[in-house]
């Protein structure tokens, strides 16, 4: 992106005479913001999720998914609360992190479509060889 502001503030984004394919850069790194929105959003919902398990769920097990990235065996399972609450709670964060997950997901194939146009326009319009 640091490419990009460059020739913005420098001036040279306006030596690319095809208005189309100037339009279509400014878009498409326009569009890189919001993804780096978005990964700040996942970052804040991953946080409460996390914190959010912390309270529902005994750290030991926690520790033991993280370290063998396998799920564990169902008898080991228990809440450490039966607060609804808290429960509650996480399992909020849980589908807020999910959605923003999603959000971005699509956000992206969107993007990489979007690149894709701008390479064929480009490849089209200049010589590149």
């Amino acid at each position: 992106m640091r490419t990009y502001e460059q020739m913005k503030h420098s001036g040279h984004l306006r030596l690319i005479r095809n208005q189309q394919v100037a339009d279509s850069i400014s878009a498409y790194y326009f569009s890189l913001q919001a993804v780096d929105l978005q990964n700040n959003i996942i970052k804040d919902r991953i946080s409460e999720y996390m914190q959010g398990a912390g309270k529902v769920f005994d750290a030991q097990i926690l520790f033991q998914i993280f370290k063998t990235k396998q799920a564990p065996i169902i008898d080991s399972l228990k809440l450490i609360t039966n607060n609804a609450q808290e429960i509650n709670m996480f399992l909020t964060n849980a589908q807020y992190y999910y959605g923003a997950r999603k959000l971005q997901q699509e956000g992206c194939n969107e993007r990489a479509k979007r690149a894709q146009r701008l390479l064929e326009l480009m490849k089209k319009e200049y010589d590149f060889e």
